[in-house]
């Protein structure tokens, strides 16, 4: 199982999210490894199908979405209810 967090710098809730990953991986007896992925860039935003801050996905999928295929949000920063201005143009 692949589990990725996709995030931009500035993003309040990419800690506790990681935190929490680790709290149900570890309650459920699974060593697996969470990646980290830093959005830095528009470019790596499309490459990535970036859908906004933080992005869960395991396997390819968003958690909150069917896939990573479908069309991204119009702006980065959806996930973090407009707390932090986005500093990508996606």
């Amino acid at each position: 199982m692949k589990i990725e967090v996709v995030f931009i710098d500035g993003c309040p809730n990419v800690r506790v999210t990681v935190d929490r990953l680790k709290a149900v991986l570890r309650d459920y007896g699974l060593n697996l490894t969470i990646t980290a992925i830093n959005v830095g860039d528009e470019k790596t935003a499309n490459e990535l199908r970036f859908l906004g801050s933080p992005t869960v996905r395991i396997d390819g999928m968003d958690i909150e979405r069917r896939h990573v295929n479908e069309p991204a949000s119009e702006s980065c920063a959806a996930r973090m209810r407009a707390t932090v201005a986005c500093p990508l143009k996606v």
